[in-house]
């Protein structure tokens, strides 16, 4: 029987897999390749989503078909692009996974359920984007939550000392699944009654490599809702 107040027992329930990106390599030439800083392909007919008018940047574009694994978050999902505008304090918390999405939304998430019929996309000229480089997601690790996180039944002496345990490293990285690396608190979908039934997926964090950073060092977390997958939400948080 287990001691559900003991440390192992806790690390055990804590742990989730996820997947940390590496930045760098041999470019490749396939345009369904996954990369940060670069999106090169949509449905035929999507046009590179804008902010008030100004085209988002591109920040990753990710082939999950190429994967050994993936979070339960993201099934279904063949490919992935994200674009976010350069201006964070802009971006809006809800965002339906649309092919052509309103022009006030200052971030979007487009998913692919297979990579048929995915078309060369043509970026605009762009104000500010990160540097391109080839991505990859050959590292998988156990990831624990930040404090924010913690569950509420968890034994206040663990929660105290939590720090101090030794294996509840949390990820700051780019990565899918695990769980988000707060810096301020919770993410909005824990706490907000309107965003119930959303569950972490992803995370892109500062990239120095790539020039590009979330406000000091920080990071956005994607969540996917569990029962209407075309619904996503994003929380932003820095120190």
């Amino acid at each position: 029987m287990t001691d559900e107040t003991s440390e192992q027992h806790w690390k055990s329930k804590l742990a989730r897999s996820a997947m940390v990106a590496a930045l760098g390599g041999k470019p490749s030439n396939d345009p369904l390749a996954s990369w940060f800083g670069r999106v090169s392909v949509g449905s035929e007919g999507e046009l590179w989503p804008r902010f008030r008018g100004r085209p988002l940047a591109p920040i990753c574009q990710i082939n999950l078909s190429q994967l050994r694994e993936r979070p339960a978050a993201l099934d279904g999902i063949a490919f992935m692009t994200v674009f976010v505008t350069p201006d964070f304090a802009y971006i809006d918390t809800f965002h339906a996974d649309e092919p052509m999405p309103t022009d006030d939304i200052g971030w979007c998430l487009r998913s692919y359920a297979s990579l048929d019929r995915l078309v060369p996309l043509k970026a605009p000229a762009l104000d500010r984007c990160p540097r391109a480089f080839p991505m990859s997601f050959g590292k998988v690790v156990d990831d624990y939550p930040t404090h924010d996180l913690l569950p509420r039944d968890m034994p206040d002496d663990l929660q105290e000392r939590y720090y101090d345990l030794g294996w509840e490293q949390n990820w700051a990285n780019t990565k899918l699944g695990g769980w988000p690396s707060c810096c301020q608190s919770e993410p909005n979908w824990d706490y907000s009654p309107e965003m119930e039934g959303f569950e972490f997926a992803l995370q892109i964090a500062s990239e120095p490599k790539a020039e590009w950073s979330w406000g000091d060092g920080g990071v956005i977390c994607i969540a996917r809702h569990r029962t209407q997958r075309s619904r996503w939400a994003l929380d932003w948080q820095c120190y």
